[in-house]
């Protein structure tokens, strides 16, 4: 009797999609921790002044949830981004938190208060990239932009 094989398990698009930033990402900064163990997809640079997060969406429904407490901490960081996958690894919008927080602000949106986090829709027309939730503001400057990651420019 032969045995039975299971097949090999097969990561998700989203984690690979995800892993290919991450790896872009350590090369641009070099040596990097996980400063929380559960959060694979949050990395930190070695000497502290920069963090990146990376969260996917599919191409079809770019909808992200970005939680307030997360975006407090990554603040704290001299340079902190976001990088919001765009359905694929080769097209990401690579926001800076303080940025992006400082906007949420001031637009007035609150996160949920069931999960304490704030829903954003990405929306593309005509070249142009926008969140939804935050009317005005043209996200096409950080389209593929990793090159903050590496300055001294704060966020």
């Amino acid at each position: 009797m032969s045995e039975l094989k299971m097949p090999m398990p097969t990561t998700s698009t989203s984690d690979k999609e995800k892993a290919s930033v991450l790896d872009y990402v350590r090369r641009l900064l070099g040596d990097v921790s996980h400063p929380v163990g559960y959060r694979p997809d949050w990395i930190t640079s070695k000497d502290g002044s920069t963090s990146v997060f990376v969260t996917f969406s599919t191409r079809d429904n770019l909808f992200y949830d970005v939680g307030k407490k997360d975006l407090d901490e990554w603040s704290t960081f001299p340079r902190g981004f976001i990088v919001f996958v765009l359905g694929s690894h080769d097209r990401a919008l690579v926001v800076a938190v303080k940025a992006l927080r400082e906007r949420l602000l001031a637009s007035g949106c609150v996160p949920s208060e069931k999960y304490g986090d704030f829903k954003l829709h990405v929306s593309v027309e005509g070249g142009e990239y926008h969140f939804r939730e935050l009317l005005g503001w043209d996200l096409a400057t950080f389209l593929n932009n990793y090159f903050p990651l590496l300055g001294h420019s704060t966020n």
